[in-house]
């Protein structure tokens, strides 16, 4: 059977490591990046069944990596986003591109992992996945 692919996109390499491993445990394929444009390359190139994008990367936010996918024809996975922001500008923004879940600092790993989960049933069930790199 094949491994499940989550991208997973954050600056802090202590999240990132902590969560990759969390992930692989439980079967994943992850597919780490540190920055925005690295995110936007991997998931074209991927095909990630899910995505976890920090809404703050050094070179621009979660965000903006959602709004490219997004922009390109075909169906998407589900976005989580991760932030220790808050505000209600920033829940409004991931409920208007469609994020799956938005999963706050400090976060409960465990809840972390059974929304990856969801998210992966729901893009199984819904046959999404990312159109390929032209």
């Amino acid at each position: 059977m094949t491994k499940l692919k989550v991208l997973l996109a954050d600056d802090d390499p202590r999240i990132l490591d902590v969560i990759r491993l969390r992930l692989e445990t439980e079967g994943y394929e992850v597919i780490p990046a540190a920055t925005g444009h690295d995110a936007l390359q991997l998931a074209r190139r991927h095909s990630p069944d899910a995505l976890i994008l920090d809404i703050n990367l050094p070179d621009g936010n979660g965000l903006t990596v959602h709004d490219r996918l997004h922009a390109r024809a075909g169906p998407w996975p589900p976005v989580i986003y991760l932030t220790g922001d808050r505000s209600l500008r920033t829940e409004l923004h991931v409920k208007m591109l469609g994020g799956f879940a938005v999963i706050y600092k400090p976060f409960d790993i465990n809840v972390l992992l059974e929304t990856v989960g969801r998210a992966c049933r729901r893009a199984s069930r819904a046959g999404l996945t990312p159109p390929p790199e032209r």
